[in-house]
């Protein structure tokens, strides 16, 4: 599908949010993003805007997250300065987000640069975020015996994903294109991907599928720390990262004092 037809789709669904600001971007996240949509699959769109520098500095202040929802698709959008934040945490989602390639809208000279400060937030302190997310998504797949394909799917991505940031400094989030890389090639996950694609929250017919999966996911827990204790790329943003973060927060500012 390409990018006209998503921002179709989204004014259908959303019409014009009610910003406070104008926007830097809309993209499509969650499953459309992560390489298992099916027919059925929600619409995640998140994104990033702006507001005047005047009302910030006004006594009654903008929103600066917005949230709609359309049945059970929502809209998330976060005002600049708490994205970038966000993305130097740093918060995978929101380092996603921001590279996601189904664009629904982009002010792209802004955009771009959201882009470049992404990877500057690819650091060593991302691993954090993997693990976390990990283990708490394999709290409940225990609880399932790793029988339900949606819930596999994103414990396996994510450990896939966090291996291969540690590994290069790169960001890809599309479980098909990891599973190209020479490091993984599972088929299990292209199974996964086949039978998720078929049938929304679907559960796997075979306990030693299940089995299959979970000591995927053991192999790839140890790999992720492994990684995480070899990684070359940096520890953190570097302070002159953080200067190049903030020197775009002024230029933004001062480009949206009025409007």
């Amino acid at each position: 599908m390409k990018t006209k037809d998503y921002a179709k789709i989204y004014l259908e669904k959303f019409g014009n949010p009610d910003l406070s600001g104008k926007p830097i971007f809309y993209s499509l996240s969650g499953a459309h993003l992560f390489g298992f949509p099916s027919k059925d699959s929600d619409w995640d769109i998140r994104g990033c805007f702006v507001v005047r520098t005047k009302d910030l500095l006004s006594l009654k202040k903008p929103r600066l997250v917005i949230e709609k929802m359309h049945g059970d698709e929502d809209l998330v959008l976060h005002e600049i300065e708490k994205y970038i934040k966000l993305i130097y945490t740093p918060n995978v989602n929101f380092i996603e987000q921001v590279n996601s390639p189904y664009e629904i809208y982009s002010r792209k000279k802004y955009h771009d640069k959201l882009k470049e400060l992404s990877q500057l937030a690819l650091t060593k302190e991302a691993y954090a975020h993997f693990s976390g997310f990990t283990k708490h998504t394999e709290h409940h797949a225990k609880k399932e015996k790793y029988m339900k394909i949606k819930r596999d799917l994103y414990l396996l991505r994510m450990l896939m994903q966090g291996i291969n940031v540690l590994r290069t400094g790169k960001f890809e989030s599309d479980i098909k294109r990891l599973n190209k890389k020479k490091y993984f090639q599972f088929p299990i996950v292209d199974e996964l991907v086949e039978l998720k694609v078929g049938a929304e929250q679907s559960s796997l017919k075979s306990q030693r599928k299940g089995n299959e999966v979970k000591a995927l996911a053991a192999k790839l827990t140890d790999e992720l720390n492994t990684a995480y204790s070899e990684t070359k790329i940096k520890e953190r943003p570097t302070e002159n990262d953080w200067r190049k973060a903030n020197n775009f927060l002024l230029k933004v500012r001062r480009d949206f004092y009025d409007y």
